[in-house]
């Protein structure tokens, strides 16, 4: 398995302000207003709010009035998070805690620019001209090489290339990143394990470094630690479909198959067209027995990917289990 992309967040808490006199209702609106870091800036044209439940799943998204204002329905008193999205700038999560009722909050919002998304086996679509201008000359030379050997599976060339650009430029994110996809590549899991670790200090608002240290310690057979690092990715970004996808195959490896249908469920929300999630919970649901469940799912698989690389597999376990359960024999 393998999701090498390239994303950010990062995360700042809310300070909720409640009215007492609301307190005993069961459940309360919540609104509130974005405050910028930079004062010159406004929600132009508009700036997109998510209410996300434990952080989670999403409850209601609603776009920014004037002033940066925003309502949200009301909600039962619980845990909750806010997402901001502004066109152009990385997405923002902050924690919101409602458990006494719903009321105002101002939500702070950092405002830091996109970067280029740069996935590790897309190297054709680097935007080199920002690497000039954070690392040396020589080193992004050296990370464009490698990238191309990379996406060529010339992997020996890319851990040579690769691995010269970090030790010119030690805290280039994206060539430590693409160095660990090289090892990983290459089967050396323990170099790609240490260097992701590294991308992941270096660059902790990115859920690739995680999402492929999950698969590393899937092949290590070392379902807890994936786990750990999946639970980690979905905090990292809470809308990114791999981080739950990954986290929902941890969780399977590890047994916890409510859990893992959990992630999957809304990973399988936030990218529907994944054929892959259908499958995992067609796995998951096996486990459980929960037999209609899993043909469910194969059969959407089927009917969403009739030229799918595992289609013929996906249509043998479903006409089996078609047949076990005719028989009373599942």
């Amino acid at each position: 398995m393998r999701w090498l992309k390239s994303a950010a967040m990062v995360a700042v808490s809310v300070v909720l302000l409640c009215d007492p006199t609301l307190l005993q209702a069961a459940e309360q609106g919540i609104s509130g207003r974005l405050i910028f870091d930079s004062l010159d800036f406004t929600c132009d044209p508009n700036c997109t709010v998510t209410l996300l439940s434990a952080g989670v799943r999403p409850v209601e998204t609603v776009v920014t009035g004037i002033g940066g204002s925003f309502t949200f329905s009301p909600v039962p008193r619980g845990t909750y998070s806010i997402l901001v999205e502004i066109p152009g700038f990385e997405p923002t999560t902050h924690p919101l805690d409602a458990s006494g009722g719903g009321g105002h909050v101002n939500v702070l919002v950092p405002l830091s620019r996109r970067h280029v998304v740069v996935p590790s086996n897309r190297a054709d679509v680097v935007n080199i001209s920002e690497f000039l201008e954070r690392y040396p000359k020589k080193a992004v030379s050296f990370f464009e090489k490698g990238s191309d050997s990379l996406r060529k599976n010339h992997n020996s060339d890319a851990v040579k290339y690769l691995r010269n650009a970090v030790e010119l430029a030690p805290t280039f994110y994206e060539a430590r990143n693409q160095l660990g996809a090289a090892y990983m590549q290459a089967g050396r899991l323990e170099d790609a394990e240490r260097e992701f670790v590294l991308a992941h200090e270096l660059n902790s608002t990115a859920v690739e470094p995680l999402v492929n240290l999950i698969a590393i310690y899937i092949d290590q057979d070392k379902p807890e630690k994936a786990v750990d690092a999946g639970e980690q990715a979905v905090k990292t970004n809470s809308r990114s479909a791999p981080a739950f996808f990954s986290l929902g195959v941890a969780l399977y490896k590890a047994a916890q198959l409510d859990k893992a249908e959990t992630a999957l469920k809304r990973a399988l929300d936030l990218a529907p067209k994944m054929g892959k999630i259908r499958l995992m919970l067609a796995n998951v649901y096996l486990k459980l027995r929960q037999f209609d469940s899993t043909l469910v799912q194969l059969n959407a698989y089927i009917a969403e990917n009739p030229k799918g690389e595992q289609i013929d597999a996906a249509r043998d376990m479903r006409d089996k289990l078609r047949e076990s359960v005719e028989t009373g024999r599942p």
